[in-house]
Formats: C-alpha cells, sequence, structure tokens
C-alpha cells in the first residue's frame, strides 16, 4: 500500500494482513495485529531504500501530512535494552530526520492541519476520561493547550476548525 509519494520516491507499507478497526487511506490504521513493515521505494527502479530513522521505534499511529512531506509517528522510541520513551514523534520524509514533538504514552491518532504545520492530539496517556486536545507546532515545537476535551481530533479542510469526540464517562473504554 503506498501511503505517499513524493518525486520518484513512495513511502509503502507492507507485511500486515490483518488491522485493527481505525482507517484512513493516509494513515490512523492502529495496531496491526501483525506488525506492519514500511519502506521507503524508487519507483524508476523498483529498489527499497533504506529508512534507518524508524529502526527502534514501535508506532501505535503513523499520519502522513498532506504535502506527503513527513510523517507523524505516535508510539515508543527504544533508546537502548534500559530506556525507552513514549511521545509524538515527526519524521521529515527529505531529510529522514526525526524529532521528538510530544513526550507522553498518548494513546490517540494525531492529525495534521491542511498546511501540513500544526499535529492535532488528545494528551490523555490512556483510555481516561481526561483528554486534552492540544495543538503541535511542528515548525517552532510549540504545544499550545485548546481547552477542550475529546479524542479523534481533526482539523476541517479549511483549517480554521476542530472536529473531536467527546464526554467519556469512564476510563477502559468509551
Amino acid at each position: 500500500e503506498i501511503i505517499g509519494q513524493f518525486g520518484d520516491v513512495a513511502l509503502v507499507r507492507a507485511g500486515s494482513i490483518i488491522r485493527s478497526h481505525f482507517g484512513g487511506l493516509f494513515g490512523c490504521n492502529g495496531r496491526p495485529l501483525i506488525n506492519d513493515q514500511m519502506f521507503l521505494l524508487n519507483l524508476r527502479t523498483g529498489e527499497k531504500l533504506a529508512m534507518k530513522p524508524l529502526e527502534g521505534y514501535d508506532p501505535l499511529y503513523l499520519e502522513i501530512s498532506p504535502d506527503l512531506r513527513r510523517l507523524a509517528v505516535v508510539g515508543r522510541h527504544e533508546l537502548n535494552e534500559e530506556e525507552k520513551e513514549h511521545g509524538v514523534f515527526v519524521m521529515d520524509l527529505e531529510s529522514f530526520t526525526v524529532t521528538k514533538v510530544l513526550s507522553g504514552a498518548q494513546k490517540t491518532c494525531p492529525h495534521w492541519s491542511p498546511d501540513s504545520r500544526l499535529l492535532a492530539i488528545s494528551r490523555g496517556e490512556g483510555y481516561i476520561t481526561n483528554h486534552p486536545i492540544v495543538l503541535i507546532d511542528t515548525v517552532t515545537g510549540e504545544v499550545k493547550e485548546t481547552g477542550l476535551s475529546g479524542a479523534g481530533v481533526h482539523f476541517s479542510p479549511d483549517g480554521r476548525h476542530l472536529v473531536y469526540s467527546s464526554g467519556f464517562t469512564r476510563g477502559g473504554s468509551w
């Protein structure tokens, strides 16, 4: 499955047969029951290109930016055998640099703004009833509290509004 293309290079997801119920063409497919493989493919030559920056990451959610230049990764990064960090990471698909933009074990999918600059996500760690929604400026690193609480946040097509689910009544499930 090609999940993004820029020039002659495509970001391809392969190797997973069964996926959880979350869906979307460009990401937020949830945790696969059989781990995916992601790789870059040269569309002219068919050559698989190395994607070393995501080695050591265990993605829970992946979301490619609308301009197809960056990949948001929610999950865990294994720094070494004993040390792990959870958070939201952004990989630049041109330079392959990875930057952590938010710490914590978030359990919801991020969503890019139409201009590919902001990420909206719930800061809630786990299946709890309080999920503060934040906006992450992926250029400056600023994290802005919105005063909203919910999950499944998305930007409107014009980027001026947020749509989300709220009113959770118990932890453990929604």
